[in-house]
């Protein structure tokens, strides 16, 4: 076991080196983008959410950093030697269509309030003041994921069950919704 992470991790540096070596590069800008990804398909911030778990942030990047850098020497190679026809990328996707449906699905965010009149405050600033969901969010919901920005995640059409499932695939997106009590406010 010792013996199988020296050698991953000599493997690793290896690939760093001859990446740098090529003059691979990776900009603070893809770093950012992939850091921005990563946050919105968990619906958390990266940094709380390492800092939670005690990484370091900066140090968290560095290694994405070395990562994108060794994806994009495999990538450099593997694209250079492979060449595969688009009759057999059709082919391939036609016997294999099954693999690539994904059920229709929205991102969900909420923001519960006790009262409806909190809920209108709330959707005023949504409509009028064009203030940001996050932000608002995690200022005046009560809800357990407030602090991520009310992001519960993401709802399956046709697996995600219970009353909300209906909401979401009749409702137009951006409006208050009265469910049962507490009133709550979504953006999808």
């Amino acid at each position: 076991m010792k013996e199988e992470f020296l050698n991953r991790l000599i493997e690793r540096k290896m690939m760093l080196r001859e990446a740098q070596r090529r003059r691979i590069k990776v900009s603070l800008p893809e770093i950012n983008a992939r850091v921005e990804t990563m946050r919105t398909e968990q619906s958390k911030d990266m940094k709380e959410t390492l800092g939670g778990l005690g990484i370091d942030f900066e140090k968290w990047k560095s290694d994405l950093w070395e990562d994108m850098m060794i994806e994009k020497l495999i990538a450099h190679d593997v694209v250079r030697k492979l060449r595969v026809p688009s009759s057999e990328v059709r082919r391939y996707y036609q016997e294999n269509a099954q693999e690539f449906q994904r059920p229709e699905q929205v991102r969900v965010r909420q923001i519960v309030v006790a009262t409806e009149e909190e809920a209108q405050k709330v959707l005023d600033q949504l409509q009028n003041e064009k203030a940001d969901f996050a932000t608002l969010a995690r200022k005046k919901s009560t809800a357990p994921e407030a602090e991520e920005g009310g992001g519960p995640g993401l709802f399956r059409n046709g697996r995600d069950a219970g009353r909300v499932q209906c909401r979401l695939w009749a409702a137009p997106g951006g409006h208050q919704q009265r469910g049962e009590e507490p009133l709550w406010i979504s953006h999808f």
